[in-house]
């Protein structure tokens, strides 16, 4: 009959033994060989517990994710703007739905995370992108007509809460066996879902080609008659808007997903919306200003690039909305004519797949370097 007393007393003398065999790793090992006959309620028990797992229900690693808090990842990936310019073939449309796929260019990042719990990390992030957009490149009669474009190098800083929605699981750096060849039941690596938000500054210089291809930056030359005053015939005194800042706060929200390669390195593919808090990355928001009056205080280029709209007669068909077809409408621009939407702000988009790179922070275990198997039998 077992004996209570005899069990517990055989697990004691045992226990220094499992102790020499526990490694740093995502799971809490329990390895050894015996060499006596062993009750089988002993061997029942000690089954249970041969693979601990690491998130919070072994005996030593309820702490593990604190040893490995820090990760630093650097990626590549595109961008694509969308505010008041170029956008799908019909008046401009909130979001996404006025994304133009032709006008996506390069982006890359470099970031560092902190996690404060096992699963919600602190992250901040270096980014650096390219945005541009075109009225050319729609068939929407009254923005083709607007003939803009601009393109800016915008770099972002930010920090962002990263919570795990499925924590990434990691690889093992043993290739553990029994005595009979098996495996040991250990699980593979498994990818990981997360989402981010957070908030940042971005720095942007709006600039625009010429009809020769010469690029010039739009802010000093006033496009929409920002600082500018004068007296109207008719109206009295007309003061422009405000010069608006090269800085805005933004607002990035997404997600992404981790797929660990090893213990130490994965890779990351995110996708993340910029919510900003200007309309003026593309220097376009508002209305069109007494052209003239740009040319008297800012020069003829300053004027040229407030309002390129072809001038003249356009016509379009009602059908495909090419620019052919049977309704014609007056290709000119004036004074308080809408150039932008300024109640829909500014916003763009960055796809990155990243490389990263987790770093331990704690005092490893050491490793015997010589063992590279270690075999079970029961």
């Amino acid at each position: 009959m077992f004996q209570a007393g005899g069990f517990f007393s055989t697990l004691k003398k045992k226990a220094t033994f499992f102790k020499k065999f526990r490694f740093y790793n995502d799971y809490t090992i329990f390895v050894g060989t015996y060499n006596m006959k062993m009750s089988k309620h002993i061997a029942v028990f000690i089954s249970l517990f041969f693979i601990v797992d690491a998130s919070g229900q072994g005996f030593y690693n309820r702490g593990v994710w604190k040893k490995h808090r820090v990760e630093w990842s650097g990626g590549l990936g595109a961008s694509n703007f969308l505010g008041d310019l170029g956008g799908r073939d019909r008046v401009g449309s909130d979001f996404i739905y006025d994304l133009e796929p032709t006008k996506t260019n390069f982006a890359a990042s470099f970031n560092h995370l902190f996690y404060l719990s096992r699963k919600v990390g602190l992250r901040s992030n270096i980014t650096y992108a390219k945005l541009s957009a075109d009225d050319k490149l729609t068939k929407e009669p009254s923005r083709n007509n607007r003939n803009l474009n601009f393109q800016s190098h915008i770099w972002e800083a930010s920090v962002v809460l990263e919570f795990q929605v499925k924590k990434e699981r990691r690889g093992n750096i043993y290739n553990l066996r029994s005595s009979t060849g098996r495996r040991l039941g250990l699980k593979s690596s498994g990818i990981g879902i997360y989402g981010v938000i957070g908030i940042g500054a971005v720095a942007f210089n709006p600039k625009s080609r010429d009809e020769n291809g010469e690029m010039t930056a739009l802010r000093p030359l006033h496009t929409e008659g920002q600082g500018i005053t004068y007296n109207h015939p008719f109206l009295g005194v007309v003061e422009g808007p405000k010069q608006y800042s090269r800085v805005s706060v933004v607002v990035p929200i997404g997600a992404g997903v981790k797929i660990p390669m090893n213990r130490d390195w994965g890779l990351k593919v995110e996708l993340k919306y910029r919510f900003t808090f200007t309309d003026y990355i593309d220097d376009v928001s508002g209305v069109y200003f007494q052209n003239n009056v740009i040319a008297e205080n800012y020069g003829t280029t300053a004027a040229y690039f407030a309002d390129p709209a072809i001038i003249g007669y356009a016509t379009h068909g009602p059908e495909d909305g090419d620019v052919h077809g049977s309704e014609s409408f007056l290709a000119q621009t004036f004074a308080g004519q809408i150039r932008g939407d300024a109640t829909d702000k500014d916003g763009y988009m960055i796809a990155m797949v990243s490389v990263y790179r987790k770093i331990y922070t704690a005092k490893r275990h050491r490793r015997r370097k010589t063992i590279r198997r270690v075999k079970a039998s029961f």
